[in-house]
């Protein structure tokens, strides 16, 4: 079944796509830190979509839908409310503490991207029932939407795994009541963050084989 996205509150910290770069960013106390994005889980088992607003100055508002198959109606408040999608991601060991992140956002291109490879972890996942996906990220692909352009994501399942522990540790859960739930806003953008060496990350030599 496609996610229905064509037209929150939580305390796990955030990672989020920045289209005009093809770049990844996570949220710390320090502010917005850009990362090269490692091979990672995507938590789409427990994908929610909905209509999400963006202001300037203030946090993130969502109404999730009631499931992928029953769309929530759209708020008419006046405010340009725009459908997007929420899950986890796990980053490997070598990340910290942190590694657990939000992935939210109405951004047309991560939206584009997200519709694609979904539609790759349904194709693949008769064959892969109880494990979650591995995902790389293979760059940026421009793309034109109406009269704005945009990178879309370039998300490839490379791996299928056993579903790792910390993955559930602090998830954010669906919102079932329809009201907008403030969310942490993103930061200003600062210097690139370098994962922490730990002894799983020497063991596994390069990002290409992550321990989670």
């Amino acid at each position: 079944m496609p996610l229905n996205l064509y037209t929150g509150g939580t305390a796990v910290p955030h990672i989020r796509y920045m289209a005009g770069t093809s770049s990844w960013a996570l949220s710390t106390e320090q502010g917005t830190q850009t990362i090269n994005l490692p091979r990672c889980v995507f938590d789409l088992a427990n994908i929610r979509t909905g209509w999400g607003i963006f202001a300037e100055n203030s946090p993130p508002e969502w109404i999730w839908d009631q499931s992928l198959e029953k769309m929530a109606d759209k708020p008419k408040d006046g405010r340009e409310w725009k459908r997007g999608f929420g899950f986890n991601i796990l980053l490997p060991q070598e990340f910290g503490p942190d590694r657990l992140r939000e992935f939210a956002t109405t951004g047309t291109g991560a939206v584009e991207g997200i519709k694609n490879l979904y539609a790759q972890y349904e194709e693949q996942l008769p064959n892969h029932h109880g494990k979650v996906p591995v995902i790389e990220y293979r760059g940026g692909e421009p793309a034109q939407f109406g009269k704005g352009r945009t990178n879309v994501p370039t998300l490839v399942i490379v791996d299928w795994i056993d579903r790792p522990a910390a993955l559930d540790d602090g998830e954010s859960k669906p919102q079932t009541q329809q009201q907008p739930a403030p969310q942490k806003a993103p930061q200003s953008a600062a210097s690139p963050v370098q994962p922490p060496q730990t002894q799983a990350a020497q063991d596994t030599g390069n990002l290409s084989k992550p321990v989670f």
